[in-house]
């Protein structure tokens, strides 16, 4: 009886933060403490999780995920049953696509010889932007109704292309090839969009895991002199909530642990699975080619202009901080977007806000129009930070 009035007063709470700030302090509160509990996701019933995975007693809480899947001889995760899990929860919980766009209007096709999901705009033309977007997914799974509805709700925003290649994944292949095959696709996109229909004027975005790839690709290319001259056409970098210190000494040594602990998607155990999964024997994930954060500065000196885009409560708030902070060092025009009250994988799913926010607030930067006055339903909005004139830390520069 009381596991039933908990849930339906989380439910409650999780309505009546749409309205009111009161209410949304008392419901995270809530929400860190069952996160810290040892109770599994499934059973608290949030609105996060949708009865396919209940059914499955799966909850989408990624450390009880793992668990799940473990061998219950060797404590080791199957990674088939991984995968099933977050297919299921990929087909059943993902952000819906916009009545005007399908998952039918992408189209699977080769870039290079990866396999990737193709949307052509209809009407485009030379200026029509193309997004290439690097997917999250822990470099083990690809979240193909994630990313493919995200992308489709940006472009009803702002009529673009979109490519989003589908790299090795791990642990099968490890690191670095999955970073050598999305090189290789940004380079064919920036040297002959025309072979694939598409334009010049590339967006790079790169969402969690895929942010360290993305980055990585970008700074292979910007640091080859038989590449440099081509990254002049990526008219914007984003990253969204962004793995960049795959060694996790970012997260495990945050100064802001607190609000990280709050995040009930993404816990610190399935990120170190992850980690195990995509190294090599031997690596750290401090390699520079692994971890981009620990590249020297001056390898970051002429990037494009960039926005870092995070949740407040993400678990990689962190490693979004130490993105913007190591960009801002090369001087490089770069944005902080905090986005109040999300957590991780905020733009793929509907918890306290609807993850179609996050598309106006990247259509907003693709049109190069400010975000700071976008609100969402639940009357949070955004708050974007900005190097001061003494190019201080982060953590204490005023909005």
């Amino acid at each position: 009886m009381n596991s039933i009035f908990g849930r339906e007063l989380l439910k409650l709470g999780l309505v009546l933060a749409r309205i009111s700030p009161f209410y949304r302090g008392i419901t995270m509160a809530a929400m860190g403490q069952a996160a810290s509990s040892k109770k599994p996701f499934v059973d608290l019933g949030l609105v996060f999780l949708p009865p396919p995975m209940a059914e499955i007693k799966t909850g989408f809480n990624t450390a009880s995920v793992f668990a799940s899947a473990a061998s219950p001889t060797a404590g080791i995760p199957d990674v088939a049953s991984l995968r099933r899990s977050v297919e299921d929860w990929d087909n059943h919980y993902a952000l819906p696509y916009p009545e005007s766009i399908s998952s039918e209007d992408f189209h699977e096709e080769l870039v290079v010889n990866i396999s990737s999901s193709v949307y052509r705009t209809p009407g485009g033309d030379a200026s029509t932007p193309t997004i290439l977007l690097i997917h999250g997914g822990g470099f083990f799974c690809e979240l193909p109704n994630v990313f493919k509805s995200l992308l489709a709700h940006i472009s009803t925003r702002v009529p673009c292309h979109a490519v989003m290649p589908y790299y090795s994944l791990s642990p099968e292949v490890k690191a670095p090839r999955a970073m050598t095959e999305v090189t290789d696709v940004l380079e064919s996109l920036l040297r002959e969009p025309e072979k694939y229909g598409l334009t010049k004027n590339i967006i790079l975005i790169g969402s969690s895991s895929g942010g360290s790839l993305a980055w990585n690709a970008l700074l292979n290319l910007l640091n080859n002199p038989l590449t440099k001259a081509l990254v002049a056409q990526i008219a914007h970098f984003i990253l969204i909530s962004p793995w960049v210190d795959i060694s996790m000494e970012t997260t495990e040594n945050s100064p802001f642990k607190d609000q990280q602990d709050k995040d009930i998607f993404l816990q610190t155990s399935a990120l170190e699975r992850m980690r195990d999964f995509y190294l090599p024997p031997g690596l750290t994930g401090k390699e520079p080619e692994i971890s981009p954060v620990y590249r020297p500065t001056h390898e970051f000196m002429g990037m494009p202009r960039t926005t870092v885009i995070v949740g407040e409560i993400d678990r990689l708030f962190a490693d979004a901080v130490c993105a913007a902070n190591e960009i801002d060092k090369a001087k490089v025009p770069v944005e902080l977007v905090v986005l109040e009250g999300q957590s991780h994988n905020h733009s793929a799913h509907r918890g306290l806000r609807d993850g179609v926010f996050s598309a106006d607030v990247i259509a907003n930067i693709i049109k190069g129009k400010p975000s700071a006055s976008l609100k969402g339903d639940d009357g949070l909005g955004v708050v974007i930070r900005r190097p001061d004139s003494e190019r201080s830390a982060w953590s204490t520069m005023e909005p």
